[in-house]
């Protein structure tokens, strides 16, 4: 391996342009002691000489023409390469990456304000990803989400983070719209306790889950059997079956609007909120746009 830097190239090549080395040193800002110092240095390393010099003046060597013409090429390539990956930098700084609970897909309030800020922004790109509970906290925690959008209990624990709750997410019984109690004008849960209850999997939220049993027991509500489902699509689509039943959000519904019945819940819950949350450590400019308009 040679021991050459960039700058002996680059001043080879404009010395090899000019074919004179005070013009080469004018054109490079240097002096002709340093132009001249540097090529010897480089002839010296691959062991062979680049330039002819005599009294006519100078002229490049066989070996000169050669890497004169692979050298110049060469340093094309890397100078576009340097300015696409500039570029790349700048596309990656000009974009905000939202990582949100899957369940709030649909979520009419999400998708306007994306719109709105798209508006307001049109320099900025906006990527939008769903995640479960548990792969949303490591999107924001490895950089890879700028923002995720979850519940407010989901990210109070959470270290080095900052938050604003956006708008309370009202909790509502869902009920299989077949169940035999669902036509029941005052259906409540204490109705319902011998049903089964299905909730998440404690594996993608275990505080969501020990936080809605420790509420039920606080209102002496014990359901019969419990069953974990390890998303939102599998627990809507359990109780639109009539397996059981559940404490959600009206977003459970979406598909199932024939299927399944929602009761509201009014009894516990009132601190829910969908919430924002980013690293205090990665603000960037675009994102502190976003912020600044929730």
């Amino acid at each position: 391996m040679y021991d050459i830097t960039l700058q002996e190239i680059e001043y080879f090549l404009v010395a090899a342009e000019r074919l004179n080395f005070t013009e080469a040193a004018q054109a490079l800002f240097a002096s002709q002691p340093v132009i001249s110092k540097s090529i010897k240095r480089l002839e010296n390393e691959i062991g062979m000489k680049l330039f002819n010099r005599d009294n006519r003046g100078v002229s490049l060597t066989d070996e000169g023409e050669l890497l004169y013409n692979k050298w110049r090429f060469m340093m094309n390539d890397f100078n576009a390469a340097v300015k696409s990956a500039q570029s790349l930098m700048d596309e990656t700084r000009k974009s905000v990456h939202i990582g949100c609970l899957s369940e709030f897909e649909h979520d009419l309030n999400i998708k306007e304000f994306i719109r709105y800020f798209e508006e307001k922004n049109p320099d900025i790109t906006i990527s939008f990803e769903l995640y479960g509970f548990k792969e949303l906290r490591e999107q924001l925690l490895s950089g890879a989400c700028d923002l995720i959008i979850s519940y407010n209990g989901e990210l109070e624990d959470m270290k080095d983070l900052q938050q604003k709750n956006l708008t309370q997410v009202k909790q509502f019984i869902a009920i299989s719209s077949k169940h035999r109690l669902a036509d029941k004008e005052d259906l409540a849960l204490h109705h319902l306790k011998n049903e089964t209850f299905y909730i998440l999997n404690p594996a993608e939220s275990k505080k969501s889950v020990n936080r809605l049993i420790e509420a039920l027991s606080s209102i002496d509500f014990n359901p019969r059997r419990i069953e974990y489902s390890p998303n939102i699509s599998s627990l809507a689509f359990a109780v639109s079956q009539g397996r059981g039943i559940t404490i959600s959000h009206k977003l459970i519904t979406r598909g199932y609007e024939n299927d399944i019945r929602l009761i509201p819940f009014t009894e516990l819950f009132n601190n829910i909120y969908l919430a924002v949350a980013w690293r205090k450590d990665g603000i960037t400019p675009e994102l502190r746009k976003m912020i600044d308009l929730i």
